[in-house]
């Protein structure tokens, strides 16, 4: 439905009493737990399976280049078909991605592959963000959505990274199959979002 203007006169409280919002919040908080374990462990494991710093270095930026790439297509399709695909897919790859580099934690190929499709997959989820709280938001209660979600992206990456430095100790895989629960978890997020959103009739 739409917001009466009325409504968008609102603190963070009363934006935080929403499910929907809510939801938003999780979507943008889980994977980015896994976006902040990944971004400190995947260039230590790639130095720890090959002794080289040049090959981590280089992993961080063919990632980062191809997430880049990856970010403009995603744009494209979400102008053509809609958030709801490019988002579900984008989430799902994040999960695959967290689950493989569990297994392959000691191996740099299977780094350099499973490391790359999470940052694409991830950074397509963040590129989504912007449509997602257009869809449940006021225009006078935008600001604060951005706020409260970039709120969410700070805290995940410290506790992400937290978990990872300390969890790697243990055992090199065991960071990404704890974040890949929250990864599994966004995709269920994601599919009562949509559901709501289309009962709302907020995104077509």
């Amino acid at each position: 439905r739409s917001i009466p203007a009325e409504e968008t006169k609102t603190n963070h409280l009363v934006l935080l009493a929403r499910p929907n919002v809510r939801l938003l919040l999780a979507i943008r908080f889980l994977p980015t737990c896994y976006w902040g374990t990944a971004t400190l462990l995947i260039p230590l494991l790639i130095y720890r399976a090959s002794h080289s710093l040049t090959l981590a270095a280089d992993y961080s930026a063919v990632s980062l280049t191809i997430a880049a790439v990856t970010q403009l297509i995603t744009g494209r399709l979400a102008d053509k078909f809609g958030p709801r695909r490019p988002t579900l897919i984008a989430s799902s790859c994040v999960a695959v991605s967290a689950i493989c580099i569990g297994i392959w934690s000691d191996s740099v190929a299977g780094l350099f592959l499973f490391g790359t499709t999470g940052a694409a997959a991830a950074w397509s989820v963040s590129t989504m963000m912007p449509r997602l709280i257009d869809a449940i938001t006021g225009p006078l209660e935008k600001g604060r959505m951005v706020g409260m979600a970039h709120l969410a992206w700070s805290l995940a990456m410290l506790g992400g990274s937290l978990w990872g430095g300390r969890a790697v100790e243990w055992d090199a895989g065991l960071p990404f199959f704890v974040v890949a629960v929250g990864c599994v978890a966004t995709v269920g997020c994601l599919v009562i979002f949509f559901r709501r959103m289309e009962r709302q009739q907020v995104i077509g």
